[in-house]
């Protein structure tokens, strides 16, 4: 029956992959490969069914990476943090082994923005990452601790929520992605380092491993981004300015259609687009009743979202922004949203309105429509 329930799910029969889900008999004795666990592990947690998951993940037979990566998002959604960002630290270190057979890996650092190719990306000895200085819960008072950023903008913002307890014990310094190297200098009163040339520290560590080195199982969910005030922007002020990011690097960051999206938001107040890019080199339908701004960085982008009073979003760093900076962020997100919006969002005034099912927006995009109605009727 399992084998079946795969076969449906390449040849895109949905319909029938979810009706033989939801009648699958436990133990599973049907033997699969490893491309096949995976094919099905993947769409399970494309239908966010984490109870599912969680009766056949035992029985699967994955590769270890694999493995913790289903085992990091159950969890996640499970509200184990902590014991999530554990499956994702032995994920790191796993590929950190693959490629330079080290005790500590760095995740997915932006030091591979700077590499000629990804095998180089764990060989962080070469930049004077010395794994005796890794920070494994020394005693750091009065130390100065390197924390190194990983992944995208998004996690990188995210995960910066986590050097908050460290700044009264030690000297934090960052290394991060030179386009937010003005914001965390702001926001958190630090040192900035590059990745290649790292100023002298007593240790350092990776983000993604800082809350399992605190012990934090739920985040603070305090603003902790300030926008330049600065950066002005000539506004409307007669109705309520909602911001909006529709756009993303992959499909299922999409919102569509458009021209539904904006319909169903315009009656409430001024649109304007959260977009950096030129809206009109888009691929998909532009905007027709948007304000549209240039925004040449990431601070640019910061202080328009400090000046809506709701900013809908996909799952973008934007979302991650406004939510950082507190801002009455409406997430409109894949059937399966991200880590941090998943069971309790990490952030205050944040409401996540997910997929119906995969890949229909308009489902989600009426729940997000209904609510910034409901907060306007209520002027909350």
């Amino acid at each position: 029956m399992i084998s079946l329930v795969v076969n449906a799910i390449v040849i895109k029969n949905f319909e029938y992959a979810n009706n033989v889900l939801s009648i699958l008999k436990f133990p599973i004795e049907e033997e699969l490969n490893e491309e096949q666990w995976g094919i099905l592990i993947n769409y399970i947690l494309e239908l966010n069914d984490m109870s599912l998951l969680q009766k056949v993940l035992p029985y699967s037979k994955l590769s270890k990476s694999d493995y913790l990566s289903a085992l990091y998002f159950l969890n996640h959604s499970m509200g184990n943090h902590l014991e999530a960002f554990k499956n994702y630290s032995d994920i790191s270190h796993l590929h950190a082994q693959l490629y330079n057979d080290h005790k500590y890996g760095v995740a997915r650092t932006h030091t591979s923005k700077n590499l000629e190719n990804e095998a180089n990306l764990f060989k962080y000895k070469t930049y004077g990452y010395d794994e005796e200085k890794y920070w494994n819960g020394q005693n750091i008072s009065g130390k100065t601790l390197l924390v190194l950023t990983e992944a995208g903008y998004g996690d990188e913002i995210i995960y910066l929520n986590f050097i908050r307890p460290l700044l009264s014990i030690c000297n934090v310094v960052v290394a991060c992605s030179e386009s937010i190297k003005d914001i965390v200098k702001r926001c958190f009163n630090v040192s900035i380092s590059s990745y290649t040339t790292p100023v002298e520290h007593d240790y350092w560590i990776d983000i993604f491993s800082l809350p399992i080195r605190l012990n934090i199982n739920k985040p603070d969910t305090s603003p902790y981004l300030i926008s330049d005030k600065n950066i002005t922007y000539q506004l409307p002020n007669d109705k309520p300015l909602i911001g909006m990011r529709w756009h993303g690097d992959t499909p299922r960051s999409i919102i569509s259609p458009l021209s539904y999206l904006e319909s169903s938001f315009v009656s409430f107040g001024n649109l304007v687009s959260l977009h950096k890019e030129v809206i009109s080199d888009f691929p998909v339908e532009t905007p027709k009743k948007m304000l549209e701004f240039e925004y040449k960085n990431w601070d640019d982008t910061l202080a328009m979202l400090d000046r809506c009073d709701f900013v809908i979003t996909n799952e973008t760093s934007v979302s991650v922004m406004s939510a950082a900076l507190g801002k009455h962020t409406i997430v409109i997100a894949p059937k399966r949203p991200y880590m941090c919006w998943s069971n309790k969002p990490w952030f205050k005034n944040v409401h996540v309105f997910p997929q119906h099912k995969i890949g229909d927006w308009i489902g989600c995009i009426d729940d997000a429509s209904n609510y910034v109605r409901y907060c306007i009727e209520r002027k909350i």
